[in-house]
């Protein structure tokens, strides 16, 4: 997304706003309500991997590493010491004025965290001045390398913002085949009124087949070019390039501000959560299975519980998976006491009938998770929740996906 070329669309939405500069060194206060479930019409389907609230005292490098440091990027050197935490629990990323010289900020996933597929979302405010350009985007590390994006992978502008073309326009687009001769993109403009001024929704839903994009829940772009088949990673910037007009008329310092990022993977698990208050399509033995609505739920307001002085358990055959695939499962779960114990498994997905278990005996809700590779002509398993003694135990928003 960051490339220099000539070209009219660089970034995934672009918002424009005329916030002041007051505003801007003046981080608003949170008032979101941070749910499980990403706000897009199938949300429901996604479990979250991955996130960054932007609570802590400092940035989490754990997550984030800054990106391009000390190389001039357009007609700004990026700096570290532009990217600050806030008191109200944003992150800012800054871009600066000295004389004739101007400065800028990146910060990036690509040593810390790729996913490939998912629902990818950021609450921003955008930057308020002409000259610079804020944006969230997804990267390959591996870009360019062969004139193939399904391999290689392709650049996801999930937004980009300038004021260059006016106020309140959003611009989505993609990159592929490198930045040099062989550069292709496509890209869509929405005028979005309002959009340009608070926090705002930016994100993008990847699949195997399109990219969908969306400012604040509502589909904004769809498009089945250039459909990265590898993992990529995160980056925000804000940036001086040119794209953002004329940098010698902006108000600096000029800012993005980012409340949080998240990066959701879609589940194969049906009824993961158990909110439709009903088992199906899970199957129980033993008879102590049950949905509930005590306060034991994790998120939303139910879980599923096994008691009783039996063993017992919850099952769900998850069918349509690859052969020779690996696949990720998981939930929560938790036990009512100490010394009791809930096991947490996957089975039936390959020749050799591998059972993988993982035991949680913690009393506060953990989550678990279990790698394992399907069979040759294996496209389905079983996935459980077995108590194996007396005792009671609750489970909550299960998944599986393709790693």
């Amino acid at each position: 997304m960051k490339h220099y070329l000539l070209i009219t669309f660089t970034g995934y939405i672009l918002l424009s706003c005329t916030k002041s500069h007051t505003l801007q060194e003046t981080p608003s206060i949170k008032t979101v309500n941070r749910a499980v479930t990403p706000s897009i019409p199938n949300g429901n389907n996604y479990v979250l991997l991955w996130e960054d609230q932007f609570d802590g005292a400092f940035l989490d490098t754990s997550k984030w590493r800054y990106r391009a440091e000390n190389t001039v990027r357009g007609y700004a050197t990026i700096l570290r010491s532009n990217v600050t935490m806030s008191d109200s629990g944003t992150v800012l990323l800054a871009a600066r004025r000295n004389g004739d010289n101007f400065t800028a900020s990146q910060i990036a996933t690509h040593a810390t965290y790729l996913q490939k597929y998912g629902y990818f979302e950021a609450r921003c405010k955008v930057n308020g001045s002409l000259g610079p350009h804020s944006s969230f985007w997804l990267q390959s590390p591996t870009m360019g390398q062969t004139l193939n994006p399904a391999v290689d992978g392709t650049e996801i502008d999930v937004f980009e913002y300038h004021l260059n073309n006016g106020a309140n326009i959003i611009r989505h687009n993609l990159h592929w085949n490198g930045y040099g001769a062989d550069h292709q993109s496509t890209g869509a403009i929405n005028t979005i009124p309002g959009s340009g001024t608070g926090f705002h929704l930016f994100g993008v839903e990847w699949t195997p087949q399109e990219y969908i994009f969306y400012v604040d829940g509502v589909e904004r772009w769809r498009t089945s070019s250039a459909v990265s088949q590898r993992s990529e990673f995160m980056l925000l910037s804000m940036e001086i390039t040119g794209f953002g007009g004329n940098r010698f008329n902006g108000t600096y310092p000029d800012f993005l501000e980012v409340d949080y990022v998240r990066a959701y993977q879609k589940s194969l698990v049906s009824n993961a959560g158990f909110e439709s208050s009903s088992l199906s399509p899970w199957t129980s033995w033993g008879g102590g299975i049950s949905v509930v609505a005590d306060g034991n739920a994790l998120s939303g307001s139910k879980a599923v519980k096994a008691t009783g002085n039996a063993s017992t358990a919850a099952e769900q055959v998850i069918s349509g998976l690859k052969p020779n695939t690996t696949y990720v499962f998981g939930a929560s779960a938790k036990v009512s006491s100490s010394g009791q114990a809930v096991k947490l498994g996957v089975k039936a997905f390959d020749a050799a009938g591998t059972e993988l278990r993982k035991d949680v005996t913690s009393t506060s809700y953990v989550k678990n998770t279990i790698t394992f590779t399907t069979g040759a002509t294996h496209t389905s398993s079983r996935i459980f929740f077995f108590k194996p003694a007396s005792g009671t135990a609750y489970g909550d928003d299960f998944f599986l996906y393709e790693q």
